[in-house]
């Protein structure tokens, strides 16, 4: 698996427990200062998770780019190579 793809499933996972964890604290009747600050603790690992998220992407962008122009560089030394080939017969 690629390590993107590993960390963005962990991020969502960590999420998903993030939110079970507030909505069953919720229920158990928690005070409005302890479900607030679960909220802002949330918000800010939302905040966090985010930040990761988006180096993540940039990242991927940054490296599929570079395969982008490798291949088209590969792609335009075979053709140069082919029509010269054809061009020498």
């Amino acid at each position: 698996m690629d390590l993107s793809l590993i960390i963005v499933i962990a991020a969502a996972f960590g999420l998903g427990l993030m939110l079970a964890l507030l909505l069953m604290s919720r229920r158990r009747g928690a005070g409005n200062d302890d479900a607030r600050s679960d909220i802002q603790e949330v918000s800010g690992r939302l905040a966090q998770m985010a930040e990761s998220q988006a180096a993540v992407q940039a990242r991927l962008a940054e490296q599929m780019q570079a395969q982008e122009r490798a291949l088209s560089k590969a792609v335009e030394e075979r053709l140069a190579d082919f029509s010269k080939r054809i061009g020498d017969r």
